[in-house]
């Protein structure tokens, strides 16, 4: 089945649009979104782990999922590598979805 032309431009527009919804998600302070995704990687792999609120509800967000109440948590979130990677996972499916 061949895509019509016009159908072409909305699928990509569509993809850019995921795309900047992705780069509208990263928290304050990091670059970019592999920025963050490289950060989220790296600290959950550590015996702290700890993570800000903001930066959970961001990686729930990427990831499809619904972000947490600030009232049932501290401002501080553990978030180890078992609890990280199936989050960074997805978060990576969907980017390299949007950047095709």
């Amino acid at each position: 089945m061949q895509v019509k032309i016009r159908d072409q431009k909305n699928y990509w527009s569509i993809l850019k649009e995921k795309k900047q919804k992705l780069d509208s998600l990263v928290p304050q302070g990091f670059k970019n979104l592999g920025d963050f995704l490289g950060y989220c990687q790296e600290y959950s792999q550590t015996q702290r782990a700890l993570f800000s609120f903001e930066q959970v509800n961001s990686l729930l967000k990427m990831a499809g999922r619904y972000p947490i109440e600030k009232t049932l948590f501290p401002d501080f979130i553990p978030a180890y590598w078992e609890e990280m990677n199936p989050l960074l996972e997805k978060i990576e499916k969907r980017k390299k979805y949007c950047s095709s």
